[in-house]
């Protein structure tokens, strides 16, 4: 009897896959579209600077510049902002590599004192660092509104270094974006009550960059060298 059963199923089976097709489901999810757009052209020009305003023993702090991130959705969203330095080889050490940067007389914001608060501004011709750089968010007027232009958030930011598992405020200043290692840390705007991410089409992240330079004695300027720093700003969506 086991047999004979064995033989029936084998049979049946023959003939479904010879007498069958295949329908396939597919098709993809998508978060909504949300474009980030930086002022000034995306960029933070300091100009000329003589090496002879650098010291032999000192960093050398340069004044505050201001920019603004702007990310602008298609619809309400609830986001974070991942940001990565895309020199890291060319960042000097703090203390080590680089004289503990102090303020800059013209300026009343906190400097970086931690190495997962700066990002690089390049190499010399003779691969010296050239100094480092750092970011602080005017907490004050972070803002976030929604598809019908009403405020959605509170001027508080928020940190997860969890991928967005869970979200926490954050003032640290200047900010940790490498606090939580690569690729897992992320920043939003507090939404209004919740502490959760604003869900909102535009969200505005007031910043204000600081940076520093090497001293004299470690780098070698012979010929013109061009600051290049570069901070990637990556959206991530809640």
């Amino acid at each position: 009897m086991i047999l004979v059963l064995a033989a029936v199923f084998a049979g049946t089976a023959q003939w479904a896959a010879a007498n069958s097709a295949d329908l396939l489901i597919t098709g993809r999810l998508i978060p909504p579209a949300c474009t980030p757009t930086l002022s000034g052209g995306a960029v933070i020009d300091y100009g000329d600077i003589p090496v002879s305003n650098l010291s032999a023993s000192a960093a050398h702090t340069l004044e505050d510049r201001d920019v603004s991130l702007t990310v602008t959705c298609e619809e309400d969203t609830a986001l974070g902002i991942r940001i990565t330095d895309a020199r890291a080889e060319s960042k000097p050490l703090l203390g080590s590599e680089i004289p503990q940067p102090v303020k800059h007389s013209q300026s009343n914001l906190a400097v970086a004192t931690a190495n997962t608060q700066t990002m690089g501004l390049g190499n010399d011709a003779a691969a010296g660092k050239l100094g480092v750089w750092w970011m602080t968010v005017d907490r004050a007027n972070l803002r976030a509104t929604n598809s019908l232009s009403e405020e959605v958030s509170e001027p508080r930011l928020l940190y997860s270094d969890n991928s967005g598992i869970s979200w926490g405020e954050t003032t640290t200043s200047p900010l940790n974006p490498h606090f939580a290692g690569a690729g897992v840390g992320a920043f939003a705007i507090k939404g209004k009550g919740v502490n959760t991410p604003a869900v909102a089409t535009v969200h505005t992240f007031p910043m204000v960059v600081g940076a520093a330079l090497n001293t004299k004695g470690r780098l070698n300027v012979k010929d013109d060298t061009t600051l290049d720093g570069v901070g990637t700003f990556t959206i991530y969506y809640q």
